[in-house]
C-alpha cells in the first residue's frame, strides 16, 4: 500500500471516528462522565496532529537534554537549577514560536527536520510537585503514539517513573520505549547493571519485551555520534514513520485508545445500573408497604364506619321502641276516652310528644355520634401515622444502605443527585406525618359528618309520622274533646295504622343510617385518598429518577455497543 493510499485510508477512518466520538459525547451528557468526554474530546483532535512522540522522566533524569540532542536544537532548558515547569507540544515551523494554551501547556513551534514529521511533547518530572503536572501529562500521555521514558542509567529505580508507567500499561496499553540517559556518567558494568534493572523493572510492569535505547547527550553535542545513541533513536523514528506506516501505526493506535474509553463508559454504566437495580427495589417495596397500607386503612375505614353504624343501630331501636310502646292498643284507647279523668297524660300521643321523641333522639344520637367519631378519627389518624413511619423506616435504611456508594468518586454526581432526592422524600414524608393541622382538619369534620345526615333523615321520619297521625284526626287545634264516637273511631284509626306508622318510621331512620353511613365511609375515603395520593407524589420524584437514569443507561449503553462494533470494524480493515 503507497503513501497517498494509506494517507487517504487513514482520512476517511479517522473523519468515520470522529463522528461516533462526538455522537458519544453528545450522549454522555452526565456530570461524571465529563473527564472521558475530555479524554474522547482530546482523542478526535489527536487525529489531525502530528504523529506524536511524548517524554516522560523525573526531574533531573536527563530529559531536557535528551531532547534538545534529538532534535539538534535547543528547545528545552537545560541549566543546573532550572527543569521543565510546563508541558511542551514541540511542532515544526519556519519561524520559532510559543503559544500558551493553558495555565501550565505551552505549544511551541521549532525549526527542526525530525519534527516535520513528529511532534514531541516535553512533560514536567513525574514526581513533580504541582498536581497539574501530572495532570496534563496523563492527558497528552494516552494520546501520543509513542511515549519514550527516559531513566538516568546510572541509577534507574525512581520510583515515580515506574508508577507512571504503570499506569501506561495498565489504563492505556501505550507503545513504550526506555531511554537510558546519561550514559557517560557510567562505567560499562554500571551501564549493563542499569540496562538489566530498566528491564527488570519493564517487564515487573507489564512491558513483555522492553525496547531501550542508551543515550548520551554529552557524546552527541561533543560528536561522537556513533557511541551517543541518537542515531539509533532517529532511525528507529524513520522506520516508524517511513511510507505512511506510522499513520496506520497511529489509526490502530488511536482505536485501541477509543476500545479503552468504551470501557471505561461501559464500567461507568454497569456500575449505575447496579446501582438503579437497588433504587428499583426501594421503589418495590415503598409500592408494597403503599398498597398494603392503603388497603388496611380503607378496611379500618369500614371498620369505623360498621362501628358508628352500630352508635346508629342502637339508638334508633330504643327510640323504636318507646314510639311502639306510646303506640300500644291500651294506650290509644286510653287517650281515645270522653272523660278527662281516666285519660292517660304519661303516654299522651300528641304532637308535642312526638317532636319531643325526635328531638331527644336527635340530641343522643348528635351526642353518641359525637364521642365515636372523636375516638375513631384518633384510631384512624394513628393507622396513618404508623403507614407514614413504615414508609420513612424504609427510607432510611436505604439511605444508610446507601451510603457505602458515596465514596465512590467515579459517580459523585449521579450519587449525588440520587442522595437528593432520598432527602427529599424523607423530608417531605416526616413533615406531613407532623402535620398537625391536617390531623386536626380530619377531627374537626367527623363530628359534623352526622349532624348533616341525621337531621335531613329525621326530619323525613318525622314529617312521615306526623302526617299519618294528622290523618287520624284525633285532635282538634284547641286539643278540646271530640265526640265519644269520634275520638274512638279516631283511635281505631290509629291502632289500625300504627304498624304502618312504625314501619315507616323505622324505614326512614334505616335509610337515614344507610346515607349517614355512606357519607362517613365519602369522608373517610376523601381524606385518605388525598393523604396517600401526597405520599404518592413525594415519590414520583424517585420515580422520574428511575426512569431518567434507566434511559439514559440504556441510551448510552446501546450507543457505546454499536460503536465499538464499528470500531472493530475498522480495526480488521486496517
Amino acid at each position: 500500500m503507497n503513501a497517498q493510499l494509506i494517507d487517504e485510508t487513514y482520512r476517511e477512518h479517522a473523519r468515520a471516528i470522529q463522528l461516533s466520538l462526538k455522537e458519544l459525547s453528545d450522549i454522555l451528557t452526565d456530570p461524571d462522565f465529563t473527564e472521558i468526554i475530555s479524554e474522547i474530546r482530546d482523542l478526535s483532535l489527536s487525529f489531525d496532529k502530528p504523529f506524536m512522540f511524548a517524554v516522560i522522566g523525573e526531574v533531573k533524569s536527563g530529559k531536557s537534554s535528551f531532547i534538545n540532542s534529538l532534535t539538534g536544537s535547543d528547545i528545552c532548558a537545560v541549566d543546573a537549577d532550572i527543569c521543565t515547569d510546563r508541558v511542551q507540544q514541540i511542532v515544526y515551523s519556519d519561524e520559532p514560536f510559543i503559544e500558551h494554551l493553558e495555565k501550565y501547556l505551552d505549544l511551541k513551534g521549532v525549526h527542526s527536520e525530525i519534527l516535520k514529521d513528529i511532534s514531541i511533547v516535553d512533560t514536567p518530572g513525574t514526581d513533580s510537585i504541582i498536581a497539574e503536572h501530572e495532570d496534563i501529562t496523563k492527558r497528552f500521555a494516552p494520546n501520543s503514539n509513542v511515549i519514550f521514558f527516559v531513566f538516568p542509567a546510572l541509577n534507574p529505580h525512581h520510583s515515580s517513573s515506574w508508577e507512571m508507567l504503570k499506569i501506561m500499561k495498565d489504563q492505556w496499553s501505550r507503545n513504550i520505549i526506555f531511554i537510558a540517559a546519561q550514559a557517560d556518567r557510567c562505567s560499562e558494568k554500571e551501564l549493563e547493571t542499569g540496562l538489566k534493572k530498566i528491564a527488570e523493572y519493564a517487564m515487573e510492569k507489564g512491558v513483555a519485551s522492553p525496547v531501550i535505547f542508551p543515550t548520551s547527550s554529552k557524546w552527541e553535542q561533543e560528536g561522537e555520534v556513533r557511541k551517543s545513541g541518537f542515531q539509533e533513536i532517529r532511525n528507529y523514528i524513520s522506520d516508524t514513520t517511513r511510507g505512511g506506516r506510522h499513520m496506520l501505526l497511529k489509526l490502530k493506535d488511536r482505536l485501541d485508545i477509543a476500545e479503552i474509553l468504551l470501557d471505561k463508559v461501559d464500567e461507568k454504566l454497569s456500575k449505575r445500573f447496579q446501582i438503579l437495580g437497588r433504587d428499583r427495589d426501594l421503589r418495590m417495596n415503598i409500592s408494597m408497604l403503599y398498597e398494603s397500607g392503603l388497603d388496611n386503612t380503607q378496611k379500618e375505614i369500614e371498620k369505623i364506619a360498621d362501628r358508628m353504624n352500630s352508635v346508629f343501630e342502637r339508638t334508633s331501636r330504643d327510640y323504636t321502641e318507646r314510639l311502639k310502646s306510646n303506640l300500644s292498643t291500651g294506650n290509644i284507647l286510653r287517650q281515645a276516652l270522653p272523660f278527662p279523668k281516666f285519660r292517660s297524660t304519661h303516654h299522651k300521643v300528641d304532637r308535642p310528644f312526638l317532636e319531643g321523641l325526635l328531638r331527644e333522639m336527635n340530641d343522643e344520637l348528635g351526642e353518641s355520634l359525637a364521642r365515636e367519631a372523636a375516638d375513631n378519627a384518633s384510631f384512624f389518624i394513628d393507622g396513618i401515622k404508623y403507614r407514614f413511619s413504615e414508609i420513612i423506616r424504609e427510607v432510611e435504611k436505604a439511605r444508610e444502605l446507601y451510603s457505602r456508594d458515596a465514596g465512590d468518586k467515579a459517580l459523585q454526581a449521579f450519587i449525588n443527585r440520587r442522595e437528593e432526592t432520598l432527602k427529599d422524600i424523607l423530608n417531605g414524608l416526616t413533615e406531613m406525618s407532623t402535620d398537625l393541622s391536617l390531623l386536626a382538619n380530619l377531627e374537626r369534620h367527623n363530628p359534623d359528618i352526622g349532624d348533616t345526615v341525621m337531621k335531613g333523615g329525621l326530619i323525613a321520619a318525622a314529617g312521615a309520622l306526623l302526617s299519618l297521625i294528622a290523618q287520624g284526626a284525633i285532635f282538634d287545634a284547641t286539643g278540646g274533646a271530640l265526640s265519644a264516637v269520634g275520638i274512638l273511631g279516631a283511635g281505631g284509626i290509629i291502632i289500625f295504622k300504627r304498624s304502618r306508622m312504625i314501619r315507616d318510621f323505622r324505614k326512614s331512620l334505616d335509610e337515614t343510617n344507610k346515607r349517614f353511613s355512606a357519607e362517613l365511609q365519602k369522608r373517610f375515603q376523601n381524606k385518605l385518598e388525598l393523604i396517600f395520593d401526597d405520599i404518592r407524589r413525594q415519590f414520583e420524584k424517585m420515580d422520574n429518577h428511575i426512569e431518567r437514569e434507566s434511559v439514559f443507561i440504556k441510551n448510552a449503553s446501546s450507543l457505546a455497543g454499536k460503536k465499538r462494533n464499528d470500531f472493530r470494524k475498522i480495526q480488521s480493515i486496517c
